[in-house]
């Protein structure tokens, strides 16, 4: 994953984080009681995860140098007991990112 990518997924759990999403911690290590929110992967634990990825780009992602660069992301859920965690993401997503159809 190049450098910008691993900063722009980074930067986006960050902000997941602050909105009280999932629990972002770099380091990877969470507690059960959490929602973990990963880059790349969903880990074995928590049970109730959120794992952020670019994909659709090439394994590099897409040449940023260029004007018409394109990223996109995908979301990875899962939530054993957490039935709420897709509304939370959404509200989350909208009010801070992008205006989400209703």
């Amino acid at each position: 994953m190049s450098g910008w990518t691993r900063d722009l997924l980074t930067g986006f759990a960050v902000l997941l984080g602050e909105a009280d999403v999932a629990t972002w911690n770099p380091n990877g290590i969470y507690t059960d009681n959490q929602t973990a929110l990963t880059i790349g992967g969903l880990p074995a634990k928590p049970d109730t995860a959120i794992a952020l990825a670019v994909y659709g780009v090439g394994q590099a992602g897409d040449d940023v140098e260029q004007p018409d660069s394109a990223v996109q992301m995908q979301a990875r859920f899962r939530a054993k007991t957490d039935p709420g965690l897709w509304t939370t993401w959404r509200t989350a997503c909208s009010t801070r990112f992008m205006a989400w159809p209703t």
